[in-house]
């Protein structure tokens, strides 16, 4: 009984969703306010919970299309309300809608047979690599799991909030997209 309960709301958000995008896309009659409202209360979904507390797993289902109304002009309002709200986080990098320059994040790695096997991760100068708990450095070599650099880089964009076209991944030796490299089984928290 509950699952059909929860599939219920899932598809209600959705909808709700949905019709919010088209409240505010260019062939909606809403007043332009209205529509800087409403994105405002979605974009900040993505990043806050209902406590205004910034989420430990960012809402990214459909973050994408926000982010793209949020770069366009109509919706620099919005843009700037959801930077100011972004920029008074300090715990961790977050990609800022609007920001120019794309997040560079330095991988630091060690030979592990014929793969590469992740020891830190640093943005600006600073470690941000920490197990799954966001508590310590975690111990990688201890539950291994196997990615590519590719999906690395998604994983990572997905922790900042950031599009993939925005962040870039510098590693200490050259290595293909393809690439197999080695993270923590249980996954990994980017944060300061």
């Amino acid at each position: 009984m509950v699952l059909p309960v929860i599939f219920l709301s899932m598809a209600v958000l959705l909808t709700v969703f949905f019709v919010c995008l088209s409240a505010i896309s260019e062939n909606s009659k809403i007043p332009t306010q209205a529509k800087l409202h409403i994105l405002n209360g979605m974009a900040y979904e993505i990043y806050f919970d209902s406590s205004n507390k910034i989420r430990n797993l960012f809402k990214l289902g459909y973050y994408q299309k926000i982010i793209d109304y949020l770069e366009q002009a109509e919706f620099y309002g919005s843009r700037d309300f959801i930077a100011a709200k972004l920029s008074s986080v300090s715990d961790r990098p977050i990609y800022i809608p609007g920001q120019n320059e794309a997040m560079e994040f330095v991988i630091q790695t060690h030979s592990e047979d014929m793969d590469r096997c992740v020891d830190n991760i640093t943005y600006h100068g600073k470690s941000v690599f920490y197990d799954e708990e966001g508590v310590e450095k975690p111990k990688t070599m201890d539950f291994p799991k196997k990615t590519t650099s590719y999906r690395l880089m998604q994983e990572i964009a997905g922790k900042v909030a950031a599009p993939i076209d925005r962040i870039k991944l510098q590693y200490d030796t050259e290595l293909g997209a393809d690439a197999s490299v080695i993270i923590p089984q249980y996954g990994f928290e980017i944060k300061f």
